[in-house]
């Protein structure tokens, strides 16, 4: 592995044929460890070819040197070259003029230490990279300053000859590191020749705390506490998995045997010292522990810790427990629900709501009375929300649902999405085709309060393949109902997926500017505006992405995954058991498609100590790297503070609280971070000699870009809000992201143990236990968004809501009979209609917070059209057409989800607009009725949906049937799921047998 040289002389051949071949160690040898560690070889390596004459090998005495006149330092040299020196001392070059000091090993030879000599005189000596001068204290004792005579190069031999060498950190109890030796960063190198010790004092300070480490290390390793504890089974070997296994069969069976130990100790007591009541006894014993005057004497103790409070609580607990056989709590107030008497009987709690999909009056009811409880004390801090939106992969299956007679497991995203889709189908197919399909996600949306601890999953869809301008309906349906239940929805938090990215830019005509990040509310009775928030930790691991899978470029410098993978190799190659990135783990470098979902370790790569350890370790050329880390970790602790001391005791000022529309970290995503963002860019669209697809490589991706902007510039804008609120002291920025949701994720598949893949019909019972139990509140274990310390909630003895029972024949209600009011007497008036559908709509009933509730408003609208149908006329009309002009007008449109793209866009601008209010205020007025925009916006969404079918109609074939007997509701849903289903399963039978053989 070293350098090889020759010696050489040019006087003698026959001694040119027997030179010497002296090998000298790498400079590599020498390298940088953390917390001020030095790893090297005991002597430097040279950095020239070493020229030695023969005459230098040859041993001289003392006396050989003559003092001599006062000679320049080239005269010097020329003189030393002629003149033999001691050994080990070589001249290694005369200009500028070096000695060396050359020890011989058992394989090769190495440099103790050099002398270098400037024209000047001046001296320095040079040990391990280490500089001493004449001013040095070490070399205090040497009274020579400039090196002018033979005499005095050799007399600061003599001097060197006699000085020691720091041995540094390696004894005997530290060879199993297997290195040359360990030094502190500050270590001495030179020793006063006058000094007992061996080490100097920084190495000797340094040499305990090692020897502490290692012993730690070894005592975690012995416990079975490892960081290969850690890693997951997949990426270890055999061996590996074997050493893991007797250490987990070991720890299991220490655990049972301290298990039993405590059993029998505590059977062995109780037969000992317990003593067994009779009934009377036990009640008089029950009697005496729930009286007033124990009640009042043990309040009273000045200990609670004692023996005698804490026997006493536990007893009547017992005893409250046995008199009742189960608790029964409130839903959504964080309380913990006990097992009622039967299963049975729990069951009744939990279905309590009708299990469907879409939105319902019932869950709205239910949602509401949550709310209520929530408002009593602040009403307008508490009513503030986000809406939550993701979506979760589920088992293609079909059920049958026997109490409600339908077949659960097809799309369906409500009844316009499903007749544009039916449409679309039947411009490109002249056969009439089947629109229903098998879900294969569900798209959930979940309502969680800013200032409380509401988290509500509130409706769920089934969807084959989700669009952006399919979610339009849902989402604004959903916002509206929010609204109408009291609650004030602020801002939608998404991740970065295709379809999210599609519903906020289908918004871009009611938008001033192309970049859309806020959009009116029009369901809002303040006009507030409505953000977009993009997901913090799905950002987090879309730039851990890119920066693992592109080579990012930035200011003149790369920014690049490999920078990390050499701090791993470096820091894992540490043999003393210290790290500089102790998180930084195989799992963080070597990612696989489900390790790239966890946040975790996106969150542990993009971090601080990263930051600074790679700069450490890979030097300049590793400082736009440490920038993008540095700023990826900023941002995540700004998105992402979810406690109020977590960042005065991780000294992380960026994860403090926020108290104030004036944080200074607004300022700092403002001016500094969108900044960064803008000089990237510019600095990669200038960068010539690449193409566009190239200098898009060297960036993050468009969507990330897109992402990061849009959330920075709603969260400086929704907190300068919320701070606006009344009572509103301090805010947590993590009550933004979509945890919530990835837990109830997580919870869903946790209910189903073994079988973690539901299909929609397991989904929606899982949704009702969820509800009413509220244990989505505790997160799994390996979930994708690892929960902290759970909070004990206490314990309510509040009556559920309980399904009641009904008689068979009564079971079973079908949807045609549910509807309250005949649409045949709307005289085919669309307004009408939309009235009559508010008033026979239960969630148009809820009045919360508002004076009167949109179905009241509807009655008394339609009494008043009764008594003036002119002027209905003339606003039926004006609102019709204005509808019109959203919906394009051919019907053979090529683009036809650009087309619903433009449709929905050119709505909401429209529902948006100045004008659109006034009509409605001016209408309302003349009716005397007060203006709400809740009313005033389901009445008009209903009108214009009511359109869209009717322009955009759905063609019959010609062919008809004749003579055709109608089916039942009850028939039709059998054949379904029979002409459905069992093809299906017959098909995945007979490609098994194929496959087979």
């Amino acid at each position: 592995m070293g350098r090889r040289f020759r010696l050489k002389h040019c006087k003698n051949e026959e001694r040119k044929k027997k030179a010497l071949l002296v090998s000298f160690p790498r400079e590599s040898l020498v390298v940088d460890m953390p917390h001020g560690i030095l790893l090297s070889s005991p002597l430097p390596t040279p950095s020239e070819e070493i020229h030695m004459t023969p005459s230098l090998l040859v041993s001289l005495s003392i006396s050989s040197f003559s003092s001599g006149p006062v000679l320049s330092s080239s005269q010097l040299g020329m003189r030393l070259s002629k003149v033999p020196l001691p050994p080990p001392w070589v001249l290694t070059s005369s200009s500028p003029l070096v000695l060396c000091n050359v020890m011989s090993q058992s394989t090769h030879a190495a440099i103790a230490m050099s002398v270098h000599i400037n024209s000047e005189c001046d001296w320095s000596v040079t040990v391990l990279k280490k500089q001493f001068s004449y001013s040095e204290s070490v070399m205090g004792a040497f009274p020579v300053e400039k090196l002018k005579t033979v005499a005095d190069v050799h007399q600061l031999f003599q001097y060197l000859d006699c000085t020691k060498f720091c041995i540094g950190c390696i004894d005997d109890s530290l060879l199993f590191l297997k290195v040359p030796t360990l030094r502190h960063h500050n270590c001495h190198i030179l020793l006063d020749p006058e000094i007992v010790s061996v080490r100097c004092s920084c190495c000797s300070t340094f040499r305990s705390i090692l020897q502490t480490t290692i012993w730690k290390e070894k005592l975690k390793v012995s416990n079975g506490s490892s960081n290969s504890e850690k890693v997951n089974y997949r990426f270890l070997s055999v061996r590996e998995l074997t050493d893991r296994l007797h250490r987990l069969q070991q720890r299991y069976r220490t655990l049972q045997k301290s298990a039993e130990r405590l059993k029998e100790k505590v059977r062995k007591a109780t037969e000992e010292h317990g003593i067994t009541l009779d009934e009377e006894s036990e009640s008089y014993v029950a009697e005496i522990m729930t009286s007033q005057d124990t009640i009042s004497y043990m309040e009273n103790l000045s200990s609670k810790q004692s023996i005698r409070h804490i026997f006493w609580q536990q007893q009547l607990e017992a005893s409250s427990k046995t008199r009742l056989p189960g608790y029964e709590v409130a839903p959504f107030d964080d309380t913990v629900v006990f097992v009622s008497k039967t299963q049975r009987t729990l069951r009744d709690y939990t279905h309590y709501v009708q299990s469907s999909f879409g939105f319902s009056a019932e869950t709205d009811q239910m949602l509401t009375t949550a709310a209520a409880a929530k408002v009593s004390s602040c009403p307008e801090r508490e009513r503030s929300v986000m809406l939550l939106i993701d979506e979760v992969h589920i088992k293609e299956n079909l059920v049958y649902d026997k109490h409600s007679h339908n077949i659960i497991g097809f799309a369906n995203l409500g009844d316009i999405n499903e007749h544009l889709t039916e449409f679309e189908l039947s411009l490109t197919s002249e056969q009439p085709t089947n629109t229903q399909k098998l879900a294969k996600t569900i798209v959930v949306f979940m309502v969680r309060g800013l200032f409380n601890k509401l988290q509500f999953p509130y409706v769920q869809f089934p969807c084959h393949s989700l669009s952006g301008h399919q979610l339009y309906d849902p989402f604004w349906e959903a916002v509206g109902r929010l609204e109408q239940c009291g609650l004030k929805v602020h801002g939608v938090t998404m991740d970065g997926g295709a379809p999210n990215r599609s519903l906020i830019k289908l918004h871009q005509p009611c938008c001033a500017g192309s970049f859309v990040y806020k959009v009116p509310n029009p369901y809002s009775v303040d006009n507030r505006f409505l953000y977009f928030v993009s997901d913090p930790p799905h950002l987090v691991k879309t730039m851990r992405n890119c920066f693992m899978s592109r080579r990012l470029w930035c200011n003149e410098k790369d920014i690049l995954w490999s920078h990390v993978q050499k701090l791993y190799e470096a820091d894992t190659a540490s043999m003393c058991g210290i790290r500089l990135v102790p998180k930084l783990r195989y799992e963080h470098i070597s990612l696989t498609s489900f390790s790239k979902m966890r946040v975790d370790l996106a969150a542990q790569v993009l971090s601080e100590s990263v930051s600074k350890a790679v700069v450490l370790v890979c030097g300049d050329v590793a400082t736009e790297t440490a920038k993008f880390l540095d700023m990826a970790d900023k941002l995540f602790d700004t998105l992402n503070v979810h406690n109020y001391s977590h960042g005065a005791t991780a000294r992380k000022p960026f994860q403090m609280p926020f108290t104030s529309h004036e944080d200074w970290r607004l300022k700092w995503l403002e001016n500094d971070f969108l900044k960064y963002l803008d000089n990237w860019e510019s600095s990669v669209r200038t960068r010539p000699g690449f193409s566009k697809a190239q200098r898009q490589t060297m960036m993050l991706s468009a969507p990330t870009r897109y992402g990061l902007r849009m959330t920075v510039w709603s969260f400086i804008e929704l907190l300068q809000y919320i701070f606006s609120i009344p009572d509103v002291h301090s805010f947590l920025s993590q009550r933004l992201c979509q945890d919530p949701i990835e837990h109830f994720f997580g919870c869903q598949r946790q209910r189903g143990r073994v079988h973690d893949n539901p299909n929609a019909a397991e989904f929606l019972i899982n949704t009702q236990a969820l509800r009413v139990i509220n244990s989505f509140s505790h997160c799994p274990n390996k979930g994708n968004c690892r929960g902290g310390n759970v909070e004990i909630a206490e314990a309510t003895c509040e009556p559920l809501s309980k399904r009641r029972c009904r008689s068979k024949h009564n079971a079973v209600t079908l949807d045609k009979n549910l509807s309250v009011v005949d649409l045949g007497s709307c005289n085919d008036s669309i307004l009408m209609k939309a009235l009559y559908h508010v008033v026979n709509e239960e969630a148009h009933s809820i009045s919360y917070f508002q004076e009167k509730s949109p179905k009241q408003i509807a009655q008394g609208l339609a009494e008043w059209i009764h008594e003036h149908p002119d002027s209905a006329s003339a606003f039926e009309k004006a609102i019709v057409e204005s509808f019109l002009n959203c919906i394009p007008f051919t019907s053979t449109s090529p683009h036809k989800k650009k087309m619903q793209t433009e449709m929905w866009g050119k709505y909401h601008t429209l529902r948006t607009s100045i004008a659109y209010v006034e009509v409605w205020k001016i209408f309302l007025r003349t009716s005397q009725l007060s203006y709400n925009p809740i009313f005033c916006q389901s009445v008009g969404h209903f009108i214009f949906k009511d359109l869209v079918k009717a322009k955009l109609a759905v063609h019959s074939s010609d062919c008809t049937l004749r003579n055709v007997t109608e089916l039942t509701y009850e028939e039709i849903n059998a054949l379904r799921y029979t002409a459905g289903y069992v093809p299906r399963a017959l098909k995945k039978r007979a490609v098994k047998i194929i496959t087979a053989q």
